[in-house]
Formats: C-alpha cells, sequence, structure tokens
C-alpha cells in the first residue's frame, strides 16, 4: 500500500512585525528559520538589534531540527531574546521557548500524535519600570498530544479556572468538543484555539496592559489539528492618538483600549519569540 511520504514542519522566529505610526515602518523577521520539508537543521542569529526607534535586544537566536526513525518522525524549534527593550516600557533580560513533537505514521498512512510539548521561561520581565513574574505551566499541553485530548481536558471541571483566563466559556468548549467528533459546522471544525501556556497563579494574567505601549500577550499558545507554535510576547501597540513612550505624559489604560485593539485600530503590532511545529504525511 502506497502511503505518500512525510512532510516536516516547523520555524521560529526571533523578532518582526509592523509599526503603522508616526510613520509606516515594517520590522523585517529577525533570527527566522523554517526547517526543510524533508527534515533536518538550521538556525538564525541576530546579535546587537537596534532599530533605531526604541526597540532592541541583545541577541536573538533560533534553531529547527527535524529527523525520522522508520515510521517515528521528530521535530524541534527553539528561541531565545536576551535584553529584549520595547519603547523603555517593556523590558525582558531573557525569555526561550521550545516546541517538540513526536509523530506516527501509521500503516494506512494516518499520523498519530504521540507527543507534543512546550517548554518556556521568562527572566527579568519590567511592565512600566515594575518587574512581573510570569509563571509557566505546560501540563495542559504536554499530557495531551492530540487536538481530541487536548479539547477533552479544556472542557474538564478541574479547567474552570484556566477556561476563564483565557476567555472560553462552557458554549465554546462544547463547540469544539462535538468538532473534535466530526458533528459541527465547518466554521467551528476548522477552528484554532487561542490560549496560553501562562498558569492561572500568575498575578498578571495572560493580557497584560502596558502604559504608554499597548498590550502584551504572554505565552500565546494556538492549537489545532497536528500543529502547535507558542509566541512568547505578541504586542498590540496603542491605537492612534496614545502617546508613545518619550511623549508628555503616559496616559491611563482604559478598559476599551482592549476593543479597539482587537479590531485592528491600533499602531501596528509585533511578534517576538516564536516557536511552531508539526507535520503531516502526503497520499498517496
Amino acid at each position: 500500500m502506497v502511503t505518500g511520504h512525510y512532510v516536516f514542519n516547523a520555524s521560529a522566529i526571533g523578532l518582526g512585525g509592523v509599526i503603522t505610526s508616526p510613520k509606516r515602518k515594517v520590522i523585517p523577521s529577525l533570527a527566522s528559520v523554517a526547517l526543510a520539508p524533508t527534515g533536518g537543521e538550521g538556525s538564525g542569529l541576530v546579535t546587537n538589534y537596534d532599530d533605531g526607534d526604541g526597540i532592541s535586544f541583545d541577541r536573538a537566536e533560533t534553531r529547527v531540527f527535524g529527523s525520522s526513525n522508520g515510521q517515528i518522525y521528530a521535530t524541534r524549534a527553539d528561541v531565545m531574546i536576551n535584553n529584549l527593550d520595547v519603547f523603555h516600557q517593556l523590558q525582558v533580560e531573557s525569555m526561550w521557548a521550545t516546541v517538540t513533537s513526536i509523530r506516527e505514521v501509521l500503516d494506512d498512512g494516518s499520523v498519530r500524535d504521540r507527543k507534543f510539548t512546550f517548554q518556556a521561561e521568562y527572566l527579568g520581565v519590567r511592565v512600566n519600570g515594575k518587574e512581573v513574574d510570569v509563571p509557566v505551566d505546560t501540563k495542559l499541553f504536554d499530557d495531551n498530544p492530540s487536538f481530541d485530548e487536548f479539547v477533552t481536558a479544556l472542557g474538564s471541571s478541574d479547567m474552570a479556572e484556566y477556561r476563564k483566563l483565557i476567555g472560553f466559556d462552557d458554549t465554546d468548549v462544547k463547540s469544539l468538543v462535538r468538532s473534535s467528533k466530526g458533528k459541527a459546522d465547518e466554521a467551528v471544525s476548522g477552528r484554532s484555539i487561542c490560549c496560553t501556556a501562562v498558569s492561572p497563579k500568575g498575578r498578571s494574567g495572560f493580557h497584560v496592559p502596558v502604559k504608554g505601549l499597548g498590550t502584551a500577550h504572554l505565552a500565546e499558545a494556538l492549537i489545532k489539528h497536528g500543529h502547535r507554535r507558542l509566541t512568547l510576547l505578541r504586542l498590540e501597540l496603542a491605537p492612534r492618538g496614545f502617546p508613545h513612550a518619550g511623549s508628555d505624559g503616559t496616559p491611563e489604560i482604559m478598559t476599551k483600549d482592549v476593543v479597539l485593539l482587537s479590531r485592528g485600530l491600533g499602531d501596528g503590532s509585533m511578534t517576538i519569540g516564536s516557536v511552531e511545529g508539526n507535520g503531516t504525511n502526503t497520499m498517496p
């Protein structure tokens, strides 16, 4: 029986994004690397970066790896950022993340998730000059390698506090459970789950407002069938009209900021430290 060939997929990025105010500026994908579809390895490195407008870091390093041993396929993606400074309002001494996967191609050509894990750590995070603790807990992801297992675990009673943290209600979970069993409409069945590896015990939560900057989304995880991504820091910059660092006075964060940002009305966005990993088998 012909079952095609396995296609690896892993990537990592140090920093990239777009700033739209006071003028549009594209920050190219720095220290980015993608794994070849046939596996192997790759790396990226950028040191002593300073864009001249308030974004800098000492070192951004990425690595990807993919190999196979018969029907077993392993991938890994790593990223590390040192001494990050964003507009003097958000600093991180060091942060790193890893995503690994082990997948098995069965005799019928289907792929089974045997292992899908996250690792991450933050050191010396400061928001508006105040040190912030970012506790990471990856047990939910590591214990549930398949999408269906993850959805089932997410809907369990002992995950109520976590669902509140990520903004999921019972209706969301029920829709995803139906989707995993093939009983949902197409709009739900193709959905990705956006959640976080930040522990519910963290005082600052998942979405952290930063005065003079916008909103920082910490340890943001994207989960869908056969695919996982972990982003250490996703920044949504404050809407036009809100002064950035260095202006006269820093505005108070208002609750409507989050609403405006979610509608894409801000002054840009940045991804800092992101890894993804998965793979699939072709047919025939």
